[in-house]
């Protein structure tokens, strides 16, 4: 087997680990995703969404870039173990005081400008789950630094198992209302961070460093940390800042239509969201080794891309259907919503890959510049066509956007690791003399 091969088929493995939790993900969402829109109705969901914005926007706004910034140095092998942990949980405490001061300053001065006609009482409820969540954001980076990919993806599905666990018990106890679905969110978090708790001391012992603040690490996760934080609130905005809108020029039954639409093409990055996952750290670990980076990357956006291509194909056809059969006709026009969003979901999936790859040559300066570029885009296609079209409106502002920065993301890709623009799309005959070599040599191995 050749050395890109062997590279392959670690990556795929644990690519293929991380897809099987991303898919009980995905059933999980699903099933809650139905559960709500059939118990609370277009404006509950829309409700929901909002509520649940709430605490994403303050911990994207404080989060500094740590979690990515982990995954860079520990999986590097430039800080041990035990340095990173000790040194993130200490950067949590401090980021858990500044989102809470900062999520009491959103509700005081732009209460009604993000979040009008959402009860007070539910913000105030959800915040939190700011402190916990960012503790296990920035706690769970430490897995996917170190390829712990078994533990990681534990901890990324438990709240999702836990929530869904919650709201069919309260669903049989006719006790599903937007308050309770708040405290199941909350139980849910605070259940994943004693399981990540748990989990962690299975490495304690891979540094005999003592717990201390480390200035260096601090001044480089942070430095590190800081183009992808900027990168990853533009991100927020070009994914999320059309909720906002929604609400503001029209309703939360707006928001709750939209939401349902744009969700359901969004599971389309299921893979690409998988992949992403693991090829961060894997591009990191291959600094000395540019023509490995060069082969794994373009194959995997081309095989990504295809495959999403050819889904996104078939729900164009069986959305209407779909729509109808789990959420009832009362999300009807989240159909169109979803038609309108594809096409920028499908190109989405290579910018995803791309990302990660920019970001693990350490060059997460690159993402940022463009996510501005794409939150700037959104912007003002929201802003223009919102009050034209509506919800269809925003679909067309994101995927307008998301082809755009798409594009963008590809030609920067392709100067820097000097390979074809083709080679991200169009598969290769030599592709699958690579599948064939892989699945003789699994078989080899049994």
């Amino acid at each position: 087997m050749t050395s890109h091969s062997a590279g392959l088929r670690n990556f795929l493995r644990d690519s293929a680990l991380t897809f099987s939790q991303q898919s009980l993900s995905l059933v999980l969402g699903f099933s809650v995703s139905i559960i709500l829109a059939r118990s609370l109705g277009r404006e509950g969901v829309g409700i929901l969404t909002l509520v649940f914005l709430f605490p994403t926007l303050i911990t994207t706004f404080v989060n500094f870039g740590v979690p990515a910034a982990t995954v860079y140095f520990l999986g590097s092998g430039k800080y041990k173990f035990s340095e990173v942990l000790f040194n993130n949980l200490s950067l949590s405490v401090f980021q858990s005081i500044l989102g809470l001061s900062g999520a009491f300053v959103v509700l005081y001065f732009f209460k009604n400008y993000f979040f009008s006609d959402v009860d007070q009482r539910y913000l105030y409820w959800i915040m939190v789950i700011i402190p916990i969540t960012l503790i296990n954001m920035n706690l769970r980076a430490v897995f996917q630094a170190i390829s712990d990919f078994k533990s990681f993806n534990a901890t990324t599905i438990s709240r999702l198992v836990g929530t869904t666990v919650f709201l069919v018990v309260l669903l049989f106890l006719h006790a599903l209302t937007i308050s309770t679905v708040i405290f199941a969110n909350i139980l849910a978090e605070i259940l994943t961070l004693f399981l990540v708790l748990k989990l962690l001391r299975r490495h304690i012992h891979r540094s005999s460093t003592r717990s201390r603040i480390h200035v260096a690490y601090l001044k480089d996760a942070l430095h590190y940390g800081a183009r992808v934080y900027i990168s990853s609130i533009f991100t927020f905005f070009n994914y999320k800042q059309d909720r906002f809108l929604l609400n503001s020029y029209l309703s939360p039954i707006s928001v709750g239509v939209y939401n349902v639409g744009a969700n359901f093409g969004e599971r389309l990055w299921l893979v690409s969201k998988s992949v992403s996952t693991v090829i961060f750290p894997k591009i990191a670990s291959l600094k000395d080794n540019e023509s490995q980076r060069r082969w794994m990357t373009p194959f995997i956006s081309r095989h990504i891309f295809t495959g999403t291509a050819i889904a996104a194909a078939v729900l164009f056809w069986l959305t209407p259907f779909l729509i109808h059969l789990f959420y009832g006709e009362e999300f009807a026009n989240a159909a169109s919503v979803l038609r309108i969003i594809l096409p920028g979901v499908v190109f989405l999936t290579v910018s995803r890959i791309l990302s990660n790859d920019i970001a693990g040559r350490g060059r997460p300066g690159i993402n940022m510049i463009l996510a501005g570029v794409s939150v700037l885009i959104n912007l003002v296609a929201n802003i223009l066509l919102i009050p034209r079209l509506g919800v269809y409106g925003a679909a067309w502002a994101s995927t307008f956007s998301y082809t755009i920065s798409s594009f963008l993301k590809i030609g920067v890709y392709t100067h820097i690791a000097k390979v074809p623009l083709s080679g991200l799309f169009i598969l290769r005959s030599s592709d699958f003399q690579v599948w064939l070599r892989l699945i003789q040599s699994s078989r080899s191995t049994d």
